[in-house]
């Protein structure tokens, strides 16, 4: 009767290890965001410093005539900063690399005002994205959450 019970528990046990094999497919997996979401050009609107709303302004160190800044995240790695004023006269440029690792972002800035610099992380965090609305989020000491809206 041992012997039955053996052989019960052993061809249990191989079929559930043979169910746990064929079952778990890397396309299983939960898929990442979409990338292709985040290429596109978003304004800035709202920021928060741990949880408390922030001016834009003081946050990102906008001249006085800034009326807005728009982001453009492209699908070549780059991205592009225009900071422009009620005639939608351009203040301030800057542009740089992106990387992307899954909800990852890491943005680094080589050029302002269409001069090299020296490369510089401007954000390195998350990123997600509910309908048009773009939320990128950062630790480091402070959390600064940074909330973007879809223009184009």
């Amino acid at each position: 009767m041992n012997t039955k019970l053996t052989n019960l528990f052993l061809t249990l046990l191989l079929g559930t290890m043979l169910l746990m094999v064929v079952g778990c497919d890397k396309e299983d997996d939960i898929a990442g965001p979409d990338t292709s979401e985040l290429f596109g050009t978003w304004a800035q609107s709202a920021v928060t410093v741990n949880g408390d709303e922030a001016s834009l302004a003081d946050i990102f160190d906008w001249s006085q005539e800034t009326v807005g800044v728009h982001t453009t995240f492209n699908e070549n790695s780059t991205f592009d900063v225009n900071e422009f004023d009620v005639s939608n006269t351009t203040l301030y440029t800057e542009s740089g690399t992106l990387i992307i690792n899954g909800s990852q972002l890491t943005v680094t800035a080589t050029s302002a005002n269409s001069t090299a610099i020296t490369p510089r992380v401007n954000f390195d965090g998350t990123w997600a994205i509910t309908g048009n609305t773009l939320t990128l989020t950062a630790v480091d000491g402070d959390t600064v959450v940074i909330t973007l809206t879809k223009v184009v």
